[in-house]
């Protein structure tokens, strides 16, 4: 006579002994709650397995090469990726305030020195306004030029930062620099220089009238004078201070066209590969390409630039020379 099955018991009828079939019991204290019977799917997951298979491989892939690009981000210097995004904008278009990343190589009126080293002469002078701020990028002021002088060929254009207003305006600003650039006692009297100026196509300077605070970018602020500058770039670019092209220096005494004239052959002098010269004479005029905008007094340059930079070595000599602002001042 077969045994009655058990309404939980998950095996069924047994023909086992009743003896045997208590020892596979759980406990009568314990509460059992059979399972439900068991489908074999194996064949299904195996299917799922396979689905998912090329994700379990690549995953492991995908984690490495997220957590490099990370890493790779987090090591490169913002400088460098400051840098790049430059370089497009450049593509786009012309950005002149951004042609020399590599800063001035020529600071030709403000080698930088200690800020305790101060000069009264060096001051900029009283005035009225002048624009402190612009855009950071330049446009061409219109004009052009027939070639000046003889020999080596240099095209010039004239521009000014966007965003400023200063009291001459675009067009009085590039007559004077023209002027300059085109008058017998400049450049091209060497004979072996010519000029012309140019407003479309690339040049092979820029003379470029900047606000203040681009000036101090572009040239450096070192010490607490404002000056101008000449970029070493592919086009060369002069930087002229808007500040001291509306107060001039207190070396010129007042005198803002003279001023002028002395700051466009200067910066340009630095161009042409002419360094830095100290006062030769006292009471003599001063070389074009001394720092004037700074000083006419050797002994008061000397505690400015003295062990900053070493294009010139000014003497404490007690030389004090006029202020001067050609390259020719005699002929």
């Amino acid at each position: 006579m077969s045994a009655a099955r058990h309404p939980n018991d998950p095996d069924g009828p047994s023909a086992a002994p009743p003896h045997h079939r208590r020892t596979r019991a759980e406990p009568l204290v314990a509460s059992y709650r059979p399972l439900p019977p068991q489908r074999d799917d194996a064949p299904r997951r195996r299917g799922r397995l396979r689905a998912y298979r090329p994700l379990v491989y690549l995953a492991p892939v995908l984690l490495t090469l997220t957590f490099l690009t990370v890493v790779d981000f987090a090591r490169t210097p913002q400088d460098s990726r400051a840098s790049t995004a430059g370089e497009q904008i450049a593509n786009e278009g012309p950005t002149p305030a951004m042609s020399n990343p590599d800063g001035p190589t020529v600071q030709a009126d403000g080698a930088p020195t200690n800020p305790a080293r101060t000069a009264v002469s060096a001051e900029l002078p009283g005035g009225g306004p002048f624009p402190t701020q612009g855009a950071g990028t330049f446009h061409v002021v219109p004009g052009t030029s027939e070639q000046i002088g003889q020999g080596r060929l240099s095209t010039y254009t004239v521009e000014v930062e966007n965003d400023i207003v200063f009291t001459d305006g675009d067009t009085a600003f590039g007559t004077v620099v023209q002027a300059t650039l085109s008058h017998p006692k400049s450049w091209t009297a060497t004979g072996s220089t010519a000029l012309r100026r140019i407003d479309t196509g690339t040049p092979e300077l820029r003379v470029t009238l900047a606000s203040q605070a681009t000036a101090r970018r572009l040239c450096g602020f070192d010490i607490p004078y404002d000056t101008s500058c000449f970029l070493r770039a592919k086009p060369g670019h002069v930087v002229l201070n808007a500040a001291r092209w509306e107060r001039g220096a207190q070396s010129f005494q007042g005198d803002i066209g003279q001023y002028r004239r002395y700051v466009v052959n200067h910066e340009v002098g630095h161009y042409f590969n002419n360094p830095h010269q100290p006062c030769a004479g006292a009471g003599a005029l001063a070389p074009l390409m001394m720092q004037q905008t700074l000083t006419t007094a050797n002994d008061e340059l000397s505690t400015l630039v003295s062990d900053i930079q070493n294009d010139i070595a000014v003497p404490r000599d007690g030389k004090v020379c006029k202020p001067n602002e050609w390259v020719f001042p005699n002929r």
